[in-house]
């Protein structure tokens, strides 16, 4: 498999596209679909225990958490779900966020999670650091909040939101906060699909809906841009 890292325009409206070897193609029409990866979370102890207690996936490691306590760290619709995922797993679900209340994710997951009794909402709390607890059999985690309150758990799952994977485009190229690409503001015979689609749902629902409309339009802009 190649991967692209950088993409120039050629000549006679075409693109150049350099993979991570060095290797150049030429062509008259790209499809961007490059997706989007979840947002790390930054403070101590975040990246030692990836895998080893800390997950951003909640459907691919809640098995390993039966009958267990869990936090959950975000506040939209993806930290919500996530908490409504494990709840059927987990014996305790916390879901830990910044703000006072769930105000940016939809109602009927905030009705949702309100209904489930063995979730618990953690609110006007942040961690700044995650550590193994000590002389613990089971491999439980410590997480400190910034108010140095200790949160106890046996797994951390973090839902805070994506950013589009948009790296390898060059500075110029019109972006939205999450660095997702707008079809209409993308240089012709560019287009966009997935999650990297600005103003979408990230569903497999839409991404295969916008994939689809992308080939059919890279095939109408061949068919009337023909040299």
């Amino acid at each position: 498999m190649k991967t692209a890292v950088h993409i120039a325009d050629g000549k006679n409206g075409t693109f150049v596209i350099t993979d991570a070897r060095g290797d150049k193609y030429e062509t008259r029409t790209i499809i961007l679909a490059t997706g989007a990866s979840p947002r790390k979370l930054e403070i101590e102890g975040a990246r030692e225990f990836f895998g080893r207690g800390v997950s951003y996936c909640a459907t691919c490691d809640g098995f390993f958490y039966s009958d267990k306590t869990v936090l959950v760290i975000g506040g939209g619709n993806s930290a919500l779900n996530d908490a409504l995922y494990l709840a059927d797993i987990a014996k305790t679900v916390k879901i830990v966020y910044r703000k006072s209340s769930f105000t940016r994710a939809e109602a009927v997951l905030r009705d949702r999670v309100a209904a489930k009794e063995n979730i618990e909402c953690v609110f006007n709390t942040e961690l700044k650091k995650i550590a193994a607890r000590p002389n613990s059999e089971t491999g439980e985690l410590v997480a400190t909040t910034t108010n140095d309150e200790q949160i106890i758990c046996d797994g951390i799952f973090v839902a805070i939101g994506h950013e589009a994977n948009t790296d390898y485009l060059t500075e110029d190229t019109k972006r939205d906060e999450l660095g997702r690409l707008a079809p209409d503001a993308l240089p012709k015979g560019m287009f966009v699909a997935g999650d990297v689609h600005s103003n979408i749902k990230m569903q497999i629902a839409t991404a295969v809906g916008t994939g689809c409309t992308a080939a059919m339009d890279a095939i109408a802009y061949l068919n009337t841009n023909a040299q």
